[in-house]
């Protein structure tokens, strides 16, 4: 791989990666200049992301759930990450790589062992502001959706860059690239394009006919512009790669959250204040409701000794004041001599109404302790019968009027007394 790449290039150029004259298609408006740390080629003017090799930062894909999101899904993906591969948590550099996806549904993690990361900051150091980013060499090369990129060097033993689309990519050497390009042919996500960058290479070009092979239809270009129109445009550093910045310190969640923490000190503290201060006008309000239900619960009392349960314990009030109240409406029932009161009389005259085919309209008492009530009846003979069960139930009853509505039914008011008070009224 030659050291350094100005993309996009201009029309009359070669790129260090094999890109041919006639780059028409890029849609990269500023020039950005790529320079291999390890290669031969004098440091280009002007800004620079600097490249290292791939096959020492691979794209580590997982299978996380759509709902496991932020911190934790960093945690779990790094664990599950370490585990498979047997590392411990100061030998590696894991970090997300949201590659033209959603961030929070990233499904990738960029593995990097921590000692080149070291000797990688180290070099580029005395870069300064120059230095735009550190990435793996196979970010550089164009891409979109639906379109592969491989890229082979000079040396036919030399590393072999390879794009699957924007999402994915690798560096290996050529018979491990060409074997990293077969289990891909099974994969939903198959080319529709490739474009194919760098000198012929037995192994890479047998790899590329297969899959032409078992793919139908696939154009393998060695020029962006022989790229069929429904393929969008070949684009460098076009989505989130500079994100993946390997000169940035992957932060660490734990201390993430300890500075959260601090940062949020004094807020809970005087939330913690505020939740006190809070906490103390509530239970003095609970005092006050809790002596007013005690004076509530006295005065019951007191009325229940006064007027239903002069002795005797009170485990139920309500229930026991219930019995009683009971116990003497039985018994004024049984003693047909006693004075109702108007009360009395409506619950009789209720008690008859309520198994009649009545529709009652309204029951009004009034001062001389009659009840007024005012009903519908399907007929006559209805409204009669339920006069004879109010008489039955010791009431005295009067007809005050009675008159037809139509579909035949019958609206009467009726004043109702007690029958020892019938003779009485008017």
């Amino acid at each position: 791989m030659t050291a350094a790449l100005t993309s996009p290039l201009p029309a009359a150029s070669a790129g260090a990666f094999g890109w041919r004259r006639g780059w028409r298609r890029s849609a990269v408006a500023a020039p950005v200049s790529f320079w291999s740390l390890h290669g031969a080629t004098p440091l280009p003017d002007g800004p620079v992301v600097v490249l290292v090799p791939g096959a020492l930062v691979p794209l580590v894909p997982l299978d996380l759930p759509p709902a496991l999101r932020g911190d934790a899904r960093l945690r779990v993906a790094a664990r599950d990450v370490r585990d498979r591969l047997g590392l411990g948590t100061q030998q590696v550099d894991l970090r997300p790589a949201p590659l033209d996806s959603e961030g929070g549904q990233w499904q990738t993690l960029l593995l990097a062992r921590s000692e080149d990361l070291q000797a990688w900051r180290s070099a580029t150091a005395d870069l300064g502001r120059k230095l735009q980013a550190i990435l793996p060499d196979y970010l550089a090369l164009p891409t979109s959706p639906g379109l592969w990129t491989v890229q082979t060097g000079t040396a036919p033993d030399g590393v072999v860059q390879i794009r699957l689309g924007p999402g994915d990519g690798l560096s290996a050497e050529p018979e491990l690239a060409a074997l990293a390009l077969q289990p891909a042919l099974s994969d939903a996500t198959a080319p529709r394009a490739v474009l194919r960058l760098g000198p012929a290479h037995p192994a890479i070009d047998a790899a590329l006919a297969r899959l032409q092979d078992q793919l139908p239809g696939l154009v393998i270009a060695r020029d962006a512009a022989d790229l069929p129109p429904d393929i969008a445009a070949p684009r460098v550093l076009a989505y989130g790669e500079l994100a993946l910045d390997l000169r940035q310190q992957q932060a660490d969640p734990r201390m993430a959250l300890r500075a959260r923490i601090r940062a949020l000190m004094l807020p809970a503290l005087l939330f913690v204040l505020a939740g006190l201060v809070w906490a103390g006008g509530v239970l003095f309000e609970t005092h006050q409701l809790e002596a007013e239900l005690q004076a509530r619960q006295d005065r019951n009392i007191a009325l229940t000794r006064q007027y239903f349960l002069p002795d005797g314990p009170l485990p139920n009030i309500e229930l026991q004041v219930a019995r009683v109240i009971d116990e003497r409406r039985a018994a004024l029932m049984q003693d047909p001599g006693a004075e109702l009161s108007a009360l009395d009389v409506m619950w009789r005259a209720s008690a008859a109404m309520a198994e009649a085919d009545i529709d009652l309209q309204s029951m009004q008492l009034q001062g001389d302790m009659s009840v007024v009530v005012e009903l519908t009846s399907p007929d006559f003979g209805i409204l009669e019968a339920l006069l004879s069960e109010l008489e039955s139930a010791g009431l005295a009853v009067a007809l005050d009027r009675s008159a037809s509505e139509g579909a035949g039914r019958v609206l009467g008011t009726l004043t109702l007394r007690a029958a020892a008070a019938a003779g009485d009224g008017p």
